[in-house]
């Protein structure tokens, strides 16, 4: 979920065509954006989009300062299942930094494109993304979605899709969008399993923050789950401050699940 997609008010909605293929059933996704303070009327609007897209699940997000947004959307008839949060961080990028000199891109080396796959399976194995909150999503089908998430943007935007390599070997890796305020946002990132703890994530953000410096960007913004406290570390030894946390529910219509 981009930040451009968080920003203003109201209420965005539709299918999620990937994540329908993916899993086999009608989804919807549905974003409160982070300005929205209209409680009774952003329920009002979830409601008249749930009606409209008819899902068989519906992923929503609100801002997690709207606490009671929860149980308006429950009284409308669906079943809210909580899914974790979503937190965002950003940092001001300082002009003249330069980028990392073993950060390379599918741009400026495509032999490395077909080493991403692997690499970002072994990286998502085991995170605990809000997918995992429902049965309805297979785990198998989720760590396939960020394969796909990462090869799509690698074919699409080489550009846009970082790696970096020590020793030959492709270590870390991310992904990333320019928004429309010409900030650079980190959608995928994350080091092989058996080379964290080895100053290679840093060396990733250190690039990272580099390459937002060469473009001209404003400022890095990245987002986790609020349960992953160790890389959120990282990013605060990095100087990147909290900015915003979305609430995120999964939700169905009562009667499809209760009978």
């Amino acid at each position: 979920m981009s930040w451009d997609d968080l920003r203003g008010r109201g209420v965005i909605a539709g299918v999620n065509r990937y994540d329908t293929a993916r899993f086999g059933i009608r989804t919807a996704r549905v974003v409160v954006r982070q300005d929205e303070g209209d409680v009774i009327g952003a329920a009002a609007e979830i409601a008249s989009h749930l009606s409209r897209i008819d899902p068989e699940v519906a992923i929503i997000r609100w801002p997690a300062a709207l606490v009671e947004l929860g149980q308006v959307v429950a009284g409308a008839g669906w079943r809210i299942h909580p899914a974790d949060t979503l937190v965002y961080w950003s940092v001001p990028v300082r002009r003249g930094r330069a980028p990392e000199g073993d950060l390379t891109s599918p741009a400026d080396q495509p032999g490395l494109a077909v080493r991403l796959p692997g690499l970002v399976r072994d990286v998502f194995a085991n995170y605990p993304n809000h997918y995992l909150a429902s049965t309805q999503f297979d785990p198998r089908a989720v760590l396939d979605g960020y394969v796909e998430w990462a090869t799509r943007t690698a074919e699409e935007s080489p550009a846009r899709c970082f790696l970096l390599v020590r020793g030959g070997e492709v270590v870390s890796f991310a992904t990333t969008v320019l928004l429309t305020d010409g900030s650079l946002e980190v959608e995928l990132a994350g080091t092989a399993a058996h080379q964290r703890n080895s100053g290679h994530y840093r060396a990733l953000m250190h690039g990272l923050l580099g390459e937002a410096a060469a473009i001209g960007a404003p400022r890095l913004l990245i987002s986790t789950q609020a349960g992953n406290t160790a890389v959120q570390s990282a990013w605060a030894s990095l100087g990147l401050r909290p900015l915003s946390a979305f609430t995120t529910v999964h939700a169905w219509p009562i009667d499809a699940r209760d009978g």
